[in-house]
């Protein structure tokens, strides 16, 4: 049987806190599809979780994703959002694309984490408890 995924995401510059948002998301948003108990959600979510809650296995999304080789690059680790945003700056400007994003490999994590600076990027779940509601009707 496959779940239904869950996911949480944190911003922050300190990867400690970053990770904390995250879990803290990801647990919030699997424990409202269970318990139901939000009232400020319309009921068409719940129904819809109750439609594909182990059911049936998660779809990919149609869209296709542009294909990209990565540019290696590396930069001493800085908690100053200043020189991070500096160097992802001239990072996205020698390779002319954006948005950017770097796997942080640690030995000993349990956890993957990939730390992304992405102007100009917006939001899109592929998530089916966040497809808009309107297709329910």
């Amino acid at each position: 049987m496959t779940e239904v995924p869950f996911g949480g995401h944190g911003l922050h510059h300190d990867p400690n806190v970053a990770l904390s948002r995250a879990i803290t998301e990801a647990a919030q948003s699997r424990l409202t599809a269970i318990s139901g108990a939000r009232e400020d959600l319309p009921i068409a979510i719940y129904q819809r979780f109750a439609q594909i809650h182990t059911y049936a296995p998660v779809q990919r999304s149609l869209q296709s994703m542009p294909t990209a080789t990565p540019t290696p690059w590396h930069i001493e680790c800085s908690d100053s959002l200043n020189e991070l945003v500096t160097s992802g700056t001239a990072i996205a400007t020698r390779a002319g694309t954006e948005p950017l994003a770097a796997v942080c490999d640690f030995p000993d994590a349990c956890v993957p984490v990939v730390k992304v600076i992405a102007p100009g990027l917006t939001a899109s779940h592929g998530s089916p408890m966040r497809a808009p509601l309107q297709e329910l009707t």
